[in-house]
Formats: C-alpha cells, structure tokens, sequence
C-alpha cells in the first residue's frame, strides 16, 4: 500500500499500491453535500478543533463537507495527509510525523 483516500461523502477508503491496484472498503454513513466553494480558514479552525479531541470523527467529516472537502488523502511514502476539494485541488497539507 502507497497511500489511501478517505472520501468525506460516505466514509469509503480506497487504498492504492504498485500498477494502479486498488482497494475500498464499504460506504461508513449515509451522503454528506460537499459545498462547492472551500473555505480553507474555516476549515483549518475545524481541524485544529478536531485535532485536539473536542469533536468526533463523524462531526469533522460534516464540517469538512461543509468547507468544500471531499476526501483526504495519506500518501505512506511522503509521509502527508492532503485535505482536497472535488476537483482535486489540495486545501491544506500535513505531513505525518515520524
């Protein structure tokens, strides 16, 4: 495994390795909207709050939904979690520590 998304919509991850290979899991709750505009400070208030163990997982994946968040991306090699939107482009990038 090189990585996996985790898709706010519904929950399902999908894990990738070597040649494209991929795997996912099931859908983990019913469709979150994604708002089509992100609210990248917005977001970043959300998971500084999340973070420090103030909400539930379930609770960050509809406040991501509602900053534009479609899915979170861990890629194991360079060692980071990218936050993107539904057109793919990265709101924030954290690297993993060590």
């Amino acid at each position: 495994i090189k990585g996996y998304d985790t898709h706010v919509t519904d929950g399902r991850v999908i894990y990738y390795g070597d040649t494209n290979h991929e795997v996912s899991t099931d859908a983990k709750y019913d469709q979150l909207l994604i708002a089509g505009t992100a609210n990248k400070e917005r977001f970043i208030e959300y998971l500084v709050t999340h973070e420090s163990g103030q909400t539930d997982y379930y609770t960050f994946c509809q406040q991501a939904a509602q900053c534009g968040i479609a899915k979170s991306r861990i890629d194991i090699i360079e060692m980071t979690c990218t936050y993107l939107t539904s057109a793919e482009d990265p709101i924030v990038i954290e690297k993993i520590p060590v």
